[in-house]
């Protein structure tokens, strides 16, 4: 266990930077977050990169930096945002507990939780839920799940999944959508969606999901 520090443990920065040090096969360079604590620093790849022509190297800041004539400068400030905010919560968290930690723990704190939120995608959730009530003798809340499990696979595709994160409110509109087209009541839609919800909230509480993936 990590000791607590004597004073208030700092937090570390986290920034998204554009390394031109490094050039890749279609000369554009790579994006990589930095996260420094101390007189350490961590180096994370992002996958994403940026031909330097789109690039303005007045400036630091990526928001500033990429320019406008990049036709897909929104979605990628947006993406470097996500993975600036990951980090720097982790961080934060880190921080919080007042344990002395370095650049290191904060990366490897941010693998451990997208490790935790792959162990299910949401049709194996409900497998587990469905198990769960079988051992448990619960036939009646077996059968509801099972007939939303299936109606899902039905929207889905068979052979299907999804993650959480992909159960948005778009996510729940086209399937309601799906469901009136079948002829469904609307209290049948209140208690598959109310189901939908008790999935996603026993996800977020074992750490299967993130409370933001809740629509």
């Amino acid at each position: 266990m990590a000791r607590t520090t004597e004073f208030k443990e700092g937090k570390a920065t986290v920034r998204a930077i554009y390394r031109t040090v490094k050039t890749l096969a279609d000369e554009s360079h790579p994006f990589w977050i930095r996260i420094t604590k101390g007189r350490e620093s961590k180096f994370i790849a992002t996958g994403l990169s940026l031909h330097p022509k789109f690039w303005n190297d007045k400036y630091t800041n990526y928001r500033e930096a990429i320019r406008k004539t990049y036709p897909f400068r929104a979605n990628l400030i947006n993406t470097l945002e996500q993975w600036e905010t990951k980090y720097s919560s982790a961080a934060e968290t880190l921080a919080d507990t007042d344990e002395v930690h370095n650049a290191r723990a904060i990366a490897s704190q941010v693998s451990s939780e997208r490790q935790a939120t792959r162990k299910f995608r949401l049709l194996e959730y409900f497998d587990e839920l469905i198990s769960q009530f079988e051992k448990a003798g619960k036939v009646g809340n077996r059968k509801v799940y099972r007939d939303i499990q299936n109606n899902l696979r039905r929207f889905l595709g068979e052979g299907q999944d999804v993650a959480f994160s992909a159960i948005t409110v778009k996510f729940c509109n086209e399937w309601e959508t799906k469901m009136r087209a079948e002829g469904l009541t609307e209290i049948t839609l209140s208690v598959k969606f109310r189901t939908l919800r008790a999935v996603l909230n026993k996800a977020i509480a074992n750490g299967y999901a993130k409370p933001t993936n809740y629509p």
